[in-house]
């Protein structure tokens, strides 16, 4: 969540409302002193519903659909919620390798193989800032950018690859400052 996203809220008289966020309060998130916890109060401004980009049938402000690219043997694709971004001290976003067999099914990869994931950074001197965890069982990996304004505006690559086959993908994302 940062600065000018944008979401539908709620449908009056059967139409979709679109909002923008105009400003986080960041002191309210932190409770008993653990950054983990408490709210946030985030403001926002009613925006123009843009039928072209906005659905109100799902909800989604900014909604582009992905297309399913046609099936291929060993193709791999690593998908996830939202924008290819992060937040600066924002939440941990999941990542997910999904592994597809020739006919286009998503398939479980046998025993003993599992997804390598490597974050490649154009600035190696970042990599402690953010924090990494890796759940080989559901071959998902969730990345989060520390509160370190010094990561804002950062590009790095999540690739993820099973050694001994044709599987990999990657995904270029980008560090957002958030509010």
């Amino acid at each position: 969540m940062a600065l000018n996203d944008r979401f539908l809220l709620e449908k009056i008289n059967g139409k979709a409302k679109s909002y923008k966020i105009t400003s986080i309060d960041t002191m309210t998130g932190y409770m008993d002193g653990v950054e983990d916890k408490g709210y946030l109060i985030i403001n926002v401004e009613q925006d123009a519903f843009n039928p072209e980009t906005d659905n109100d049938e799902l909800m989604i402000a900014d909604y582009v659909p992905k297309e399913a690219p046609p099936a291929a043997a060993g193709r791999c694709e690593i998908v996830y919620p939202g924008k290819p971004t992060l937040t600066v001290g924002g939440s941990a976003k999941t990542f997910t390798a999904n592994f597809y067999s020739d006919s286009g099914d998503i398939i479980v990869l046998p025993d003993g193989a599992a997804p390598r994931w490597d974050i490649v950074l154009a600035d190696e001197g970042l990599r402690d800032k953010f924090v990494v965890q890796i759940f080989p069982d559901t071959y998902s990996i969730k990345i989060r950018a520390s509160n370190d304004y010094s990561l804002a505006d950062a590009r790095l690559r999540l690739c993820v690859a099973v050694d001994g086959t044709e599987y990999s993908a990657y995904v270029d994302l980008a560090v957002k400052a958030g509010w």
